[in-house]
C-alpha cells in the first residue's frame, strides 16, 4: 500500500513540474517572441522533471521505510 502511495505522489510531482515548465516556456515566448523550438529548453525540462521526481521518490521511500 505504501509503495503505491510513493509512486502516486511521484507521478503527481512529475505532472506538476511538467505543467510549470510549460508555463514558463509560454511566458518566455510571450516576452521574447521566439516561436521556434529550442533544444536547450527541452533538455532542461527533462532534467528538472527527473530531479523533482527522483527527489520526491527518495523522500517518500525514506519516509515510508521509517514508518514500517
Amino acid at each position: 500500500m505504501y509503495t503505491v502511495l510513493t509512486y502516486f505522489v511521484t507521478l503527481f510531482v512529475i505532472v506538476i513540474s511538467v505543467f510549470i515548465t510549460l508555463f514558463f516556456k509560454n511566458e518566455l515566448e510571450r516576452m521574447f517572441g521566439e516561436k521556434k523550438d529550442v533544444l536547450a529548453f527541452h533538455i532542461c525540462n527533462v532534467v528538472i522533471t527527473l530531479m523533482a521526481s527522483f527527489a520526491v521518490h527518495a523522500v517518500m521511500t525514506i519516509y515510508i521505510n521509517g514508518n514500517e
